[in-house]
């Protein structure tokens, strides 16, 4: 096996139940993301010149939304250390039911 390859492990789905499905699956997907970007150490990172260094902060946001309203985002803070070159996560915090697509994060 490749080792730059995570493998996926998803639970069956319920053509019955699809809802409780789709959730499934989105937890399912969230730990291997967070996998993925601590492997590649990036995400495709926008710089943001005009803030003052201490007040820049990067993210890491997993997300997925299903035709029946159900939602589900995690938003991370990415962590390095310029010294060690060492890169992590923060713990996940995980928005579920939101409106929108950004649901009530801004306010």
């Amino acid at each position: 096996m490749d080792s730059d390859i995570i493998p996926l492990t998803s639970p069956g789905w319920d053509a019955k139940n699809p809802s409780t499905s789709f959730r499934a699956l989105v937890d399912s997907i969230h730990q291997p993301a967070r996998q993925v970007f601590l492997q590649d150490r990036c995400h495709g990172e926008i710089k943001v010149s005009e803030l003052r260094e201490e007040d820049r902060k990067e993210g890491l946001m997993v997300s997925a939304q299903a035709r029946d309203g159900y939602n589900s985002t995690w938003v991370a803070v990415i962590q390095r250390d310029k010294a060690t070159n060492r890169v992590w996560l923060e713990p996940s915090i995980l928005f579920t039911d939101t409106d929108g697509r950004f649901g009530k994060l801004f306010g």
